[in-house]
């Protein structure tokens, strides 16, 4: 960073426990606070600092009603206590340690329940993706033993095909072996009904023909 950077900004910075931040809620609040125990640190006064709200916006840049509420946020949590001096126009704010501590205590508790559920939640998590994955598998063994009664059934439906295409040839042949008699039939028929006509025409002449009177029959005599 240039120094033409640092000087713009000034001499006044502060660094604010990200801790602080957690416990009390507020970004204010905890800027607030590391504020009052920096001057208490650095007074080494144990019955508290007088400040102004003048001196604390100069001081971390809130303004009157971000002071009000970083402090209604402090003693609400027991960590901060205030008097004000009418003589001076100041506030006496005071810090409870203890009462800080517990606090802290008590969300690094809230942490170690939070890693706690976090941990139990992510089992939990891998029991469901086992279970998923078990559920998973019989879904493929099911799919495996549909697929291979699928397979059955082609095999017996083709064999059932070749049957019924043999069965189909077999028709065929008894057809035009009887296609083949009704022929033969027919046939025959027609050549009864021409030998029929034969016949018939033949008598028809017989009978109508007359021997010739000069013809002799000659009668050959018994042996």
């Amino acid at each position: 960073m240039k120094l033409a950077t640092l000087q713009s900004i000034g001499n006044r910075l502060f660094v604010c426990s990200p801790r602080l931040v957690k416990c009390t809620g507020s970004l204010n609040a905890a800027v607030f606070l590391c504020q009052i125990i920096y001057w208490l640190d650095e007074t080494n006064v144990d019955e508290g600092v007088y400040k102004t709200a003048e001196e604390i916006e100069n001081a971390i840049g809130l303004n009157r009603n971000e002071q009000n509420y970083a402090r209604k946020k402090l003693t609400k949590l027991g960590v901060l206590s205030e008097k004000y001096e009418r003589s001076i126009r100041k506030i006496l704010y005071r810090v409870d340690l203890e009462q800080l501590d517990k606090i802290l205590r008590a969300t690094n508790i809230e942490d170690v329940e939070n890693s706690a559920s976090h941990v139990e939640n992510s089992a939990s998590h891998v029991e469901n993706s086992a279970s998923h994955v078990e559920n998973s598998a019989s879904h493929v063994e099911n799919s495996a033993s549909h697929v291979e009664n699928s397979a059955s059934h082609v095999e017996n439906s083709a064999s059932h095909v070749e049957n019924s295409a043999s069965h189909v040839e077999n028709s065929a042949s008894h057809v035009e072996n009887s296609a083949s008699y009704i022929r033969y039939n027919k046939e025959d028929l027609r050549l009864r009904s021409d030998l029929k006509t034969d016949l018939k025409a033949d008598q028809d002449l017989y009978n109508n023909t007359t021997p010739p009177p000069n013809l002799i029959f000659l009668q050959t005599p018994a042996a």
